[in-house]
């Protein structure tokens, strides 16, 4: 292999490896950026709390199955709390459960790509810097030779 494909191939995989990390970051990684920049911004506050939201219902909604089971007055009780008759008290909030579960994954789809513009955490930053000193020294060298051969001609 000549030198100049060497430098060449140098040059693809160093622009390779920090095209791989810029791709590789997950949703949670992401989320750690906005969580980092802003804590307390709005998408991730709407999303942990539709998240407690949605495991409130969810508890509420096995409370209202399993109490007729363990006392016919409990049972009574949560009867006149049936607003709508066709549609059960335990029907009504798993289906907002449902809800704030969708809410909840739509606002962290919404968090993630607004977290794309936030800034690196520490150690991305610095892998990212290496990787991309690691492109500007293959990107010099390459220019280098390429100087050097037009030169000799």
């Amino acid at each position: 292999m000549s030198e100049t494909e060497e430098i060449q191939r140098n040059l693809t995989d160093a622009e390779r490896k920090l095209d791989a990390m810029k791709d590789n970051v997950s949703g949670t990684g992401f989320i750690k950026r906005l969580d980092r920049e802003a804590p307390y911004h709005p998408l991730l506050l709407v999303w942990r709390m539709s998240a407690a939201v949605a495991v409130a219902l969810g508890i509420g909604t096995l409370a209202t199955l399993v109490t007729p089971i363990l006392s016919a007055d409990l049972a009574r009780t949560i009867a006149r709390f049936d607003v709508v008759p066709m549609v059960p008290l335990p029907g009504v909030l798993a289906i907002l459960g449902l809800v704030c579960m969708v809410v909840g994954l739509s606002v962290r789809q919404l968090a993630i790509m607004r977290a794309q513009v936030s800034p690196m955490m520490t150690q991305e930053l610095k892998q990212h810097q290496r990787l991309a000193s690691d492109v500007q020294q293959a990107k010099a060298s390459h220019e280098i030779r390429q100087r050097k051969k037009d030169r000799d001609r």
